[in-house]
C-alpha cells in the first residue's frame, strides 16, 4: 500500500475531513488530496504533522497493523583498539 493511500484510509478509520487536517495541521486541503491520490509524496515533516494530527505513531503509514515487528538483527560488532 502507497503512503497517501494510508494516510486516506487512517484518515477515514478516525472519521476526520480533509479541511479538519487543514485546520490542524496547516497543509492545504489542494496539497493533502494529491497526497490520499497518489500524486504527491510527502516529505518525513509532512508525515509526522499528518501522525499528530491523526494521534498515531509515524511507523503506522508503513505498516498494516496497529504493531510494527520490528526485525530481530544481530549485535554489531565494534571495533577496539
Amino acid at each position: 500500500m502507497e503512503v497517501g493511500q494510508k494516510v486516506r484510509e487512517l484518515r477515514e478509520e478516525k472519521r476526520l475531513s480533509q479541511g479538519y487536517i487543514e485546520e490542524k495541521t496547516g497543509l492545504l486541503r489542494c496539497y493533502v488530496s494529491p497526497v490520499e491520490n497518489g500524486f504527491t509524496v510527502p516529505n518525513v515533516e509532512t508525515l509526522e504533522k499528518f501522525a499528530r494530527v491523526l494521534e498515531i505513531p509515524l511507523y503506522r503509514f508503513f505498516t498494516d497493523g496497529e504493531s510494527a515487528k520490528i526485525p530481530n538483527f544481530p549485535a554489531s560488532k565494534t571495533e577496539s583498539g
